[in-house]
């Protein structure tokens, strides 16, 4: 139960941290392949500085812009 408190105000930190004034969102990727900690730090250099990338489990929780979630989408295509 713990475990899913702090993941959910994880997220709710993401949401809140706006470092800029762009429209961000947060979407989980679902892994099939790979554990979500192995592709952090490749996928977090490819983001915009103010991207927050986190990892659980199989699941890579991401908070960008649309147009780096696309990114994210394409290089899990090939990475997962």
């Amino acid at each position: 139960m713990l475990y899913k408190q702090a993941h959910i105000l994880l997220l709710l930190l993401m949401l809140v941290s706006m470092a800029n004034g762009a429209v961000a969102a947060v979407k989980v990727f679902q892994l099939q392949h790979r554990p979500a900690t192995e592709l952090v730090s490749v996928i977090k250099p490819m983001l915009a500085t103010t991207a927050v990338v986190t990892a659980s489990d199989y699941r890579l929780i991401v908070k960008a812009s649309a147009a780096d979630l696309a990114t994210v989408a394409e290089l899990l295509l090939q990475l997962d």
